[in-house]
């Protein structure tokens, strides 16, 4: 299986989170950028599995197909929820 981390980054990226620092080994420290409290998640650099690309988009609060879609259907689905809370 291909090496999934540039999906998921791509997702996290499109959602508002940032990469943070390098963490221990092959993982990185991600947080959100509208977080105070600086929520935070790790993200393995080597990500080759579905389950493990999904439990990170479940860490961060998106769905778990999230690293699957496109940067265009991510952008619409942020713009849909933004006029959704307007």
């Amino acid at each position: 299986m291909a090496n999934l981390h540039r999906k998921v980054a791509r997702a996290l990226r499109s959602e508002g989170w940032v990469l943070h620092h390098q963490g221990k080994g092959s993982h990185e420290q991600w947080r959100h950028e509208d977080a105070p409290d600086g929520d935070q998640i790790s993200v393995p650099s080597n990500v080759n599995k579905t389950y493990t690309a999904e439990g990170i988009m479940k860490n961060a609060g998106l769905p778990k197909n999230a690293y699957l879609l496109s940067r265009k259907a991510l952008k619409s689905r942020k713009q849909g929820e933004s006029d959704r809370s307007d």
